[in-house]
């Protein structure tokens, strides 16, 4: 089997470690393959340093972020302290900290329900998290066990079903209104370590980023069938993955230590690479904007801000420190980035953005070929 580090809470400090350690020049393992990265993307000469309200959440490094939209809530998970923070989206405070949630690492949610990967004493589980309970004791439903180490969660459109990525075997699936947990067995998964999970937002395909010896593999599940339909092979190992909001494009971001951080720009319908282009940093994380026309990365160290359509890097958000993870507000008028010191940053990102790349049109900001997405 893929040797890989099954104490979640371990590898969540070396990241953290690393990230700060790449910030002030000091030799990690993390920070060295961040600093071997060659960027071809040229950032803007001065990156910005876009502040906002800052929510401190106290609780160890942030492994995993949610937001659930309907009911107005942030979710944080702090691995550390066994914890889950709930953050009120208008007040920006810190309403909720459920305990007892075992090395707590990656988190889905809807209609105020958090579904949260943890550690059991016969494997990881799926915990479901009702906010409307307020005590703590009671605000844990129902615990799902999935056997391996669960390193993503993805959430079905609906709501109704969690896709759980777990290393050395397939993909866990659990029916929350069943209470039914299934497995879609993955070609090459005994050998490999899951690293990104995320379903289209029709809800028709899970798209799974799984890393090994060899590189790494992208696979393509119809929901519908239960089963694989598409396996791609990587030349290098992915650490995230984000699908546009037709469905239309899937991102790909790998990173090799000599070759440097590449995202793949792969059209869905035949899984084909339409275009690849490095950026620099090791990408760890990776959304499309509500609206669709951004692309935020996390990616050494600093959130970069790319325009979806031409991959132009449009703005460097600097004044987060130790970035691990974002998610954009459902009016996308607000970026929420959380951090390893255990804080989330809420950046109004929406009218900057929107100014940033209406000058972008008139501006050589970065040097690489205009490219087209597809659409459907």
């Amino acid at each position: 089997m893929f040797n890989v580090m099954a104490n979640k809470v371990f590898d969540l400090d070396v990241a953290a470690d690393a990230m700060k350690a790449a910030a002030h020049s000091t030799p990690a393992p993390l920070a060295q393959r961040a600093a071997a990265v060659r960027g071809e993307l040229r950032a803007p000469e001065v990156a910005e340093r876009l502040t906002g309200p800052q929510i401190v959440v106290g609780r160890g490094p942030i492994a995993d972020m949610a937001l659930d939209a309907c009911a107005g809530q942030l979710y944080v998970t702090n691995p550390a302290d066994n914890s889950l923070a709930v953050i009120d989206t208008d007040t920006l405070t810190v309403t909720q900290v459920i305990t007892d949630l075992a090395e707590a690492h990656a988190v889905a949610a809807a209609s105020g329900h958090a579904y949260v990967s943890t550690v059991g004493d016969d494997g990881d589980t799926v915990s479901v998290v009702d906010t409307s309970l307020y005590a703590d004791t009671d605000a844990m439903t129902d615990v799902y066990p999935v056997g391996e180490t669960v390193r993503a969660i993805a959430l079905s459109p609906e709501g109704e079903r969690v896709y759980a990525a777990r290393t050395g075997a397939g993909i866990a699936v659990v029916d929350v209104v069943t209470g039914s947990i299934g497995e879609i067995a993955v070609p090459g998964a005994v050998d490999a370590t899951a690293e990104a999970i995320a379903v289209s937002l029709d809800g028709r395909r899970v798209y799974l980023a799984t890393a090994d010896y060899l590189g790494g593999q992208l696979i393509v599940v119809d929901t519908l069938a239960q089963r694989v339909v598409g396996v791609r092979s990587l030349p290098s190992q992915p650490h995230a993955i984000a699908v546009s909001r037709d469905g239309s494009t899937l991102l790909v971001a790998r990173c090799d230590v000599e070759a440097g951080t590449d995202v793949d720009i792969i059209d869905t319908a035949s899984m084909r690479v339409m275009e690849t282009v490095q950026v620099a940093g090791l990408v760890t994380n990776m959304v499309f904007s509500v609206a669709g026309e951004r692309i935020y990365l996390v990616a050494g160290g600093r959130v970069c801000v790319l325009n979806a359509t031409t991959l132009e890097t449009v703005n460097v958000f600097s004044g987060v420190n130790a970035p691990s993870c974002i998610v954009e507000s459902a009016d996308g008028a607000t970026l929420f980035v959380a951090d390893y010191d255990g804080n989330v940053s809420a950046l109004a990102v929406g009218e900057v953005t929107d100014e940033l790349l209406a000058q972008m049109m008139s501006a050589d900001i970065v040097n690489i070929p205009m490219l087209e997405l597809a659409r459907a």
